[in-house]
């Protein structure tokens, strides 16, 4: 049964939503899933809105036309353990859920098809996805701007006094496991936090979470650079997407 359990997910993963279960109760013609729920647009953009309640999404099946913005609003503040991640795999998208208040993400739709999404365990409501149909209505979606025309973040020294950041590493491999597990900052400072990820690592290890910070990493077998500012001194924890704590930056 565990095996089952897992293939499911995996294929959740994967992007097919399957479900072994729907196999046998569901009847000729039906796949098992409830109806795609509807979307309004706004001033050019798709709003869509959804809670998150312990393991489920509800709900969890939006249909919406390809070439107009999507606004996604999640409601996560009473989601559980992997739950608080969530990750489109085919947008390469993963989010940390804000305990309190609304998480929005935006992203376009550009052909039709299917979007799915779930934790990065695979472990909630079967069969959450966005439908993408034609855009036969013609519909005008709002203008969004091109990551090109996005500000750098980065500051040049050549035209600016930049100020001092620091950089902290870590280190993830066969050999030594995750190295270092302690980390030491100081408040009011740029970070820079370079994780070189040697072992593609799977289940709730797959998504790294700075919680403090709304942050999340994949653990893809790459290496990322995440950026924040520690606005008060304490202990700042990296954790799985289940929220294990796996790495302390201590914050003084």
């Amino acid at each position: 049964m565990l095996a089952v359990f897992n293939i499911n997910n995996g294929l959740t993963l994967a992007g097919y939503n399957f479900s072994f279960a729907s196999a046998f109760t569901s009847g000729p013609g039906n796949n098992g899933q409830p109806g795609a729920s509807p979307v309004q647009i706004v001033n050019g953009k798709q709003i869509v809105k959804m809670k998150v309640s312990g393991y489920t999404y509800t709900p969890n099946r939006f249909t919406v036309v390809e070439g107009v913005p999507v606004e996604w609003q999640i409601d996560g503040g009473e989601a559980a353990g992997c739950g608080k991640v969530i990750v489109m795999p085919s947008l390469g998208i993963s989010k940390y859920l804000l305990p309190e208040g609304i998480t929005t993400i935006t992203f376009m739709p550009l052909k039709t098809g299917t979007i799915p999404f779930n934790c990065s365990m695979g472990m909630m409501t079967r069969g959450s996805e966005f439908i993408v149909v034609p855009n036969t209505a013609g519909v005008v979606g709002a203008k969004t701007e091109s990551p090109e025309n996005i500000p750098s973040s980065s500051c040049d020294p050549a035209v600016a006094s930049c100020p001092k950041t620091q950089k902290l590493a870590i280190e993830v491999s066969k050999e030594r496991g995750i190295y270092p597990k302690t980390l030491a900052a100081k408040k009011g400072i740029p970070v820079e936090l370079t994780i070189d990820d040697k072992v593609p690592l799977g289940g709730c290890m797959s998504i790294w979470v700075i919680p403090k910070y709304n942050i999340t990493i994949p653990m893809n077998g790459t290496v990322s650079k995440n950026t924040f500012t520690p606005t008060e001194s304490g202990t700042i924890n990296i954790t799985c997407s289940m929220g294990s704590k796996l790495v302390a930056i201590n914050v003084n």
